[in-house]
């Protein structure tokens, strides 16, 4: 609906006028009416109308005078001048306010103003239009493009303008889940839903799809950004069967304040899956999670293990700091290294089991802890004797090797030897698991440790190469500098300037 607002200092002719016509009709909503200029004037300013009918002669402010000053605050409002025939020349001369019709009163009849309404509307949606499809294109280019490559320059005559921004974002498994799965969550019709949602919403919108899942909705001269927003919430629900979470991001902000709030609360997309489905979500009532501690490795072993703690406790605790940090990153570590045991274990061909429709349903994060649970019992039902057999001997040797890998004599044959297979059996293992045999593994942990040692302070490089197995000091530092392109020494000083 576009705002019309009426001014003429003659009450009786103003009620007839206001009564006329149905203005909602016409694509029209009577904001306001006004008895003189001055009243004009400040009702113009209280609900900045798209449509300005006014009497010429007016107490307080003429119509040419209100005229004038529409043009300077508000370029795009559309004016029509009601005159009488003594004051039509007078009415004309005014031909710089760019006044789009001159009506006399005596001709003015309900006829005559619906065919000058439908033909005012006809143009102001055409030209919303165009200026529709430029600004979006802007928009799209504002939220699409790294922050870093943006020019805020090239959006400056967007400036002025103030928006309320918002995103809409369809309730969906999350990324992580459905790229280890091979399920993936079908996303809505937004070509088809987008227009929709634009007829049935009051007030100035732009909505637009930003990418997969999300939309972008920034609202301007509405009253209650808020209200709008979970208006448009419930009925993507109620009519088409479709969640959607809402993040607020702010009123009154210009587009390049609008895209720096995006760019540093995307952390918010993923708190959404710790406090569930169709939720409206404040961006400035929360804040960027503290990261867990970093996560061990998740052996089979200690979730197959056959003891009597139930598998199901066995998870709760191991997700218990994440319900209470919030650190989604972490969680998303903690599923992977689950699923991951889960296919060490089981036969391919009972994966599908584990992967299959049920994912869709896994759209926050207590969902994916129930189904995680399901998933490890089921596993325990189909687990592989030469799959365990297997996994127990690769991670016999990585244990092994992670305790005496400061021994300078170990040697694979003696991690083969602790594993019970052949040196051949197990880098086979370790390449199909690891990727690398198990020498380089060997070599890998050494230098993981070495760069722990020189991290925590310890500067003399002798004692560090012993401590990683290397009686060969000038050796040890080749190794890392062919792992890390620096040398131990060079490390150490790099890490000692940067504390």
């Amino acid at each position: 609906m576009y705002k019309v607002m009426l001014a003429d200092d003659n009450k009786f002719a103003l009620a007839h006028f206001v009564n006329m016509i149905k203005w909602e009709d016409f694509g029209f909503t009577l904001v306001s009416s006004a008895i003189d200029g001055i009243e004009a004037w400040e009702e113009f300013c209280k609900y900045s109308p798209d449509l300005v009918i006014t009497d010429v002669q007016m107490p307080g402010l003429s119509g040419i005078e209100l005229a004038g000053k529409i043009k300077e605050k508000r370029q795009d409002t559309v004016v029509i001048f009601l005159s009488s025939y003594d004051e039509f020349d007078y009415a004309r001369s005014a031909i710089d306010l760019n006044v789009r019709e001159y009506i006399l009163k005596q001709e003015l009849d309900r006829a005559l103003l619906e065919k000058k309404l439908r033909e005012i509307k006809e143009d102001m949606d055409k030209k919303k239009e165009k200026q529709n499809k430029v600004l979006t294109s802007h928009i799209r280019t504002l939220f699409q493009t790294e922050i870093e490559e943006l020019d805020d320059v090239y959006f400056s005559e967007y400036e002025e303008k103030e928006y309320a921004c918002l995103i809409f974002e369809q309730d969906h498994v999350p990324e992580f889940l459905s790229g280890k799965s091979g399920v993936y969550e079908k996303e809505a019709d937004y070509k088809e839903l987008i227009p929709r949602l634009k007829e049935r919403t009051d007030g100035r919108m732009l909505l637009f799809r930003v990418s997969c899942f999300q939309w972008i909705c920034l609202l301007s001269q509405v009253s209650s950004p808020e209200q709008t927003g979970r208006f448009i919430q419930k009925l993507l629900y109620e009519e088409y069967d479709l969640s959607f979470s809402v993040y607020f991001f702010g009123e009154k902000l210009s587009l390049w304040q609008c895209r720096q709030e995006y760019e540093k609360s995307k952390y918010i997309f993923e708190q959404r899956y710790f406090e569930g489905m169709k939720v409206f979500m404040f961006s400035d009532m929360y804040e960027k999670p503290e990261r867990c501690r970093k996560m061990q490795k998740i052996k089979g072993e200690d979730l197959f293990s056959g003891e009597e703690t139930d598998i199901a406790e066995k998870i709760d605790e191991l997700f218990r700091p994440v319900l209470y940090s919030y650190d989604f990153e972490y969680f998303k570590e903690l599923v992977t290294g689950i699923l991951t045991a889960i296919e060490n274990i089981v036969p391919g061909d009972k994966m599908k089991e584990i992967y299959n429709e049920e994912i869709l349903y896994l759209c926050t994060v207590k969902r994916m802890i129930r189904w995680i649970k399901s998933k490890c019992k089921l596993a325990e039902e189909y687990i592989s004797p030469k799959a365990v057999s297997d996994y127990y001997i690769l991670q016999a040797a990585e244990d092994f090797i992670y305790k005496e890998y400061g021994n300078p004599f170990l040697s694979v044959e003696d991690v083969a030897k602790k594993a019970g297979v052949s040196v051949n059996w197990l880098n086979d293992l370790f390449k199909k698991e690891q990727k690398e045999t198990a020498g380089k593994f060997l070599t890998k942990v050494r230098m993981e440790k070495t760069k722990e040692l020189l991290e925590n302070g310890e500067s003399k490089m002798g004692e560090i190469a012993s401590k990683t197995g290397y009686n060969s000091a000038s050796y040890w530092a080749k190794v890392f500098k062919k792992t890390y392109g620096l040398s131990p020494q060079e490390y150490y000083e790099k890490m000692k300037r940067g504390k």
